[in-house]
């Protein structure tokens, strides 16, 4: 191998290595929240400044179930604002079961990432789930950008289609009425 080829697989694994102290930190603290060592874990979280923990952050705010600790992650997030951030914080504006983390997520992306998340967001206008649809629209719209009004106004021209089963009340027949009194043949429903 060229020493180029391995200064660069030595700089890979040390990544690989924070990456997973960072997570191994993150989960410790997130376990702290709500008992006695939660101010300092909390202090702990605040003062995260290494981009490299943007990925654990990212899969405790995906996985987190309570809304403020949510709240916590997304504004962590935005503190660090790499592109991997944004895309966290882009799914959370999307994803994120309490409308008020949706909001705060989206209001962080308009100071540092609106132009990633306006592309991100644009694609989802054509998602098959219209809750997806609606959402993309409404970041799309609070993030205040001009050219976000062509990919609303298509994304208005909605086509829906729905498959309508028969009812068992209809019975088609051929052959003489049911009345047995003779009359007309043919179709009868």
């Amino acid at each position: 191998r060229l020493p180029q080829q391995v200064a660069i697989m030595e700089r890979e694994r040390e990544l690989e290595l924070a990456q997973k102290g960072w997570r191994r930190d993150l989960r410790m603290w997130r376990g702290w929240l709500g008992g006695r060592r939660g101010v300092e874990a909390e202090e702990n979280f605040r003062q995260i400044q290494d981009p490299l923990a943007v990925p654990g952050l990212a899969e405790l705010l995906a996985s987190e179930r309570d809304s403020q600790i949510r709240a916590m992650f997304i504004d962590i997030l935005a503190q660090l604002g790499d592109t991997n951030a944004v895309s966290a914080l882009s799914r959370a504006a999307i994803q994120d079961a309490d409308l008020e983390n949706r909001l705060r997520a989206i209001d962080h992306l308009r100071k540092i990432g609106r132009t990633q998340a306006m592309h991100s967001f644009t694609q989802l206008l054509s998602h098959k789930d219209n809750q997806v649809v609606n959402r993309a629209a409404v970041a799309l719209g609070r993030l205040g950008d001009p050219e976000a009004v062509l990919p609303l106004i298509h994304a208005l021209v909605t086509r829906h289609e729905t498959v309508v089963q028969p009812t068992a009340n209809i019975r088609p027949r051929f052959g003489r009425a049911s009345n047995g009194a003779g009359g007309m043949n043919g179709l009868s429903v």
